[in-house]
């Protein structure tokens, strides 16, 4: 049987995890796949989990990691790799089980250079598991059409995961695309991404949940706070690979620097108290020198995000002190938020996206539960987000009357508050939620 879909998976110490990741993996509808583990010296089970499935599966083969890099243990498996397709699964994540066959297809009839659906990220499990739906671009025309990359450099914004999706190996190889090797797990799959879409004429989105992205591993590499320099290193190397073709490099670099300062300062906002400052200080020096070059497109940038930009370009230290008031008035507008609902007859969010249920996971882990959802997306009505329904808007004015909307909802929550107005429901029972003024972290 000939490989179709090669499936890599780089693995260390995973052994509360691995099983479900391999079962999702090994019981795909297209079963015309190869899989190489890569383990990294696993010390906690792992290794011996992994020698049961090759016994019981010819498809798998578990390889060694000798560098303890995830980028080396991802480029073994694309250079064995003998199907037409790569894919890449992390150990402590699962996927759906048409996942393969649907990338596949799609892959084939399209002719992309890579497919890619939209994921959820969760954490916890049983009645304590929370699910945040999310999707590659926010644009609902980026779905379901051919994109050149090329062309348009708002592909750029996406979510930037390379897990999503489906490689077609000849255009790896054509561009010599392979991750980063530095020691250890972080970041890596930035420069692949990075890389992709510099070269990739023909990309294609879905719009299907395939993948299942694990948020509570605490032993997860980005969590890690001796490597927060690892993602401006990162940013190093995509420079370093993409220097060797100026044409190329010319056409990415505003894209670059938007991404150098949107990845950064995720990391910033994870990172413990005392290495914020010395984060700053390198972005503020990189940037700087590419602002004063003119390789920084502020048309790529949201408007908070110019603000942001200009602050640390203007004063590291005024930029981390405006920072931490608002980590400090994040508490407070909680506060108030928790004694409006509490004067409120029933709770409702609209939004039963990613947005919507980081502030049910938000209020929930502070004692207060909603009644139910509401979308304007029919799709979503009669099904269930973490546990809580998901109706129309006409069916909980009949059902809770007089409640308190949550309008959760990144891009549009002047318009669903314009909705929710005409529809009769009174302003002060509408709550616009900015889930940054609540929170710095969102899943």
């Amino acid at each position: 049987m000939n490989p179709k879909v090669t499936i890599v998976i780089p693995t260390l110490n995973v052994k509360d995890y691995i099983k479900q990741c391999m079962d999702s993996v090994l019981n795909q509808t297209l079963e015309e796949l190869e899989v190489f583990v890569v383990d990294a010296d696993s010390t906690d089970g792992t290794r011996e989990i992994l020698d049961e499935y090759e016994k019981k599966d010819s498809r798998i083969k578990v390889l060694e990691d000798i560098k303890k890099s995830t980028g080396y243990a991802k480029n073994i498996g694309i250079e064995l790799s003998t199907a037409p397709y790569i894919a890449i699964v992390e150990p402590d994540d699962y996927i759906e089980l048409n996942m393969m066959k649907k990338l596949y297809e799609t892959a084939e009839r399209t002719e992309a250079d890579f497919v890619k659906s939209n994921f959820s990220t969760f954490l916890g499990c049983g009645k304590q598991r929370y699910d945040f739906p999310k999707t590659v671009s926010a644009k609902e025309d980026d779905y379901d059409r051919l994109i050149d990359a090329q062309e348009d450099n708002h592909c750029f914004g996406w979510v930037m995961f390379e897990w999503l999706g489906l490689y077609r190996k000849s255009f790896l190889n054509e561009f010599h695309i392979r991750h980063n090797e530095s020691p250890g797990a972080a970041f890596q799959d930035t420069g692949f991404w990075f890389l992709t879409f510099s070269y990739a004429r023909k990309i294609y989105l879905l719009k299907d949940v395939f993948y299942h992205y694990r948020c509570d591993n605490p032993y997860a590499s980005v969590k890690n706070p001796n490597k927060v320099f690892n993602i401006c290193k990162e940013y190093n190397y995509i420079k370093e690979q993409l220097s060797k073709n100026p044409i190329v490099w010319n056409r990415v670099q505003a894209a670059y620097y938007r991404g150098y300062f949107y990845d950064n300062y995720v990391v910033y906002n994870r990172i413990s108290e005392e290495l914020r400052i010395p984060l700053l200080k390198e972005m503020h020096s990189v940037l700087t020198r590419a602002n004063m070059e003119g390789l920084i497109d502020r048309g790529l940038f949201s408007q908070q995000e110019i603000a942001d930009l200009e602050l640390l370009l203007e004063s590291v230290e005024k930029f981390d002190r405006q920072k931490e008031l608002m980590r400090c008035d994040c508490g407070q507008r909680l506060i108030e938020l928790q004694e409006q609902i509490g004067q409120a007859s029933k709770v409702i969010i609209y939004g039963a996206g990613s947005y919507g249920a980081n502030l049910q996971y938000l209020l929930q882990s502070n004692n207060v539960l909603i009644d139910t959802y509401v979308d304007g997306d029919e799709k979503k009505w009669n099904t269930k987000l973490n546990g809580i329904s998901v109706i129309e808007l006409e069916e909980s004015k009949n059902k809770y009357p007089n409640a308190l909307y949550l309008v959760a909802n990144k891009n549009h929550s002047d318009e669903i508050e314009i909705t929710l107005k005409k529809a009769g429901i009174a302003k002060s029972n509408i709550k616009i939620c900015k889930l940054e003024e609540l929170t710095v972290l969102l899943i």
